[in-house]
């Protein structure tokens, strides 16, 4: 799995989950709490959506800045995530 391909589809959902009418309005290195795309209880949408599609655990500890403060970072954990998943493997 690929940057562009994770890009997209959490683009898709965040799109439909919180009706935004175009992705091309989300600004990929910026919170999408900042610019109002999500709450805090959408964060957690977001995190459910993550650990179904990508089949990724993300830990207490995990839900932070760091790792969802923008879909690119976003997108960074979960390469990290699928990669050390796909080495135990």
């Amino acid at each position: 799995m690929n940057a562009a391909l994770i890009t997209g589809q959490l683009l898709d959902y965040i799109s439909d989950a919180f009706y935004v009418s175009s992705v091309n309005d989300i600004k990929l290195d910026e919170s999408l709490i900042e610019q109002e795309v999500i709450d805090s209880m959408g964060l957690v949408e977001i995190v459910s959506f993550v650990e179904r599609r990508f089949g990724c655990r993300v830990a207490d500890d995990e839900l932070n800045h760091e790792n969802f403060g923008s879909v690119n970072r976003m997108v960074r954990f979960i390469l990290a995530k699928t990669a050390v998943k796909a080495e135990a493997t």
